[in-house]
């Protein structure tokens, strides 16, 4: 059933303060804070490159991007499309003559195509293209407690605007898309399966881990705060109208996160 956004929220209110369990593997996990501060030789050189990964899959993500920045740019960058991504949005069955958008969001009930999320943000100086992008709902990327904005890259801005320099580096976990999107396997003409889960094992990770080092000055000396955050990319993912994902979906009570990966292996 479709959650709207406020009934989400509400859910969010009542869960026990910015907990959350993160179903997989029973990682409790809370927002970046930056409290445990620590002596420090200092941070790395400033390196605004914002992807630096290697091994760059057929869709152009990268496996992870890292960027060294003291700085918020004040405007974002408007995304890109990953590449072969029109392929599967605008999917034509071969067998039904259906046209079929394989890359519909299940936390908008299916109403619009899942976010392409910066791995490194725009204003954290990331750009618009393909080496930055992976595929996640809407509620993954912001509004929600659980996004990538509310539980990292708002805590980091937060950091930097109080003159600190921050190490940052995201690593989405590829090879293992989310319940929802292994299930739309079967949407696809098996001539093409072996081409959609390629696809979809290199653009849709079922979440990502954030590394943050906060550098900065007290009382004339060094010192950092280190975190580390993994965040689902499908968050609101138990909203999909496919009925075999959803049986497959085991509801977190008071967590604001509603999907369990039951898919199985992926080969």
């Amino acid at each position: 059933m479709y959650q709207s956004k406020s009934k989400l929220e509400n859910q969010e209110k009542t869960s026990n303060g910015l907990n959350m369990l993160r179903v997989k593997d029973q990682v409790v996990q809370r927002r970046m804070g930056f409290t445990n501060w620590a002596a420090s030789a200092g941070p790395p050189a400033l390196t605004p490159l914002p992807v630096n990964g290697p091994n760059r899959p057929h869709t152009d993500s990268s496996n992870w991007g890292n960027v060294v920045l003291n700085r918020i740019k004040r405007r974002t960058t408007p995304p890109v499309n990953l590449t072969g991504m029109d392929n599967w949005k605008n999917y034509n069955h071969p067998g039904t003559g259906e046209n079929i958008n394989l890359l519909r969001d299940p936390s908008k009930n299916d109403r619009q195509t899942l976010t392409r999320m910066h791995m490194i943000r725009g204003r954290f100086l990331g750009q618009s293209i393909p080496e930055n992008m992976f595929l996640g709902t809407a509620y993954s990327n912001n509004f929600h407690t659980n996004s990538h904005y509310r539980e990292v890259e708002k805590p980091i801005q937060d950091v930097i605007n109080t003159g600190a320099t921050v190490d940052y580096t995201v690593t989405p976990h590829f090879n293992n898309p989310p319940a929802y999107m292994w299930n739309r396997r079967n949407e696809v003409a098996a001539a093409d399966r072996g081409n959609f889960i390629n696809w979809i094992n290199n653009a849709c990770p079922s979440d990502f881990t954030c590394d943050a080092t906060a550098y900065r000055m007290n009382g004339g000396a060094m010192e950092e705060s280190t975190e580390q955050e993994i965040v689902r990319a499908d968050v609101g993912a138990a909203n999909d109208s496919n009925a075999a994902t959803n049986a497959g979906i085991t509801g977190v009570t008071g967590a604001g996160v509603t999907a369990a990966l039951a898919s199985g292996p992926i080969g």
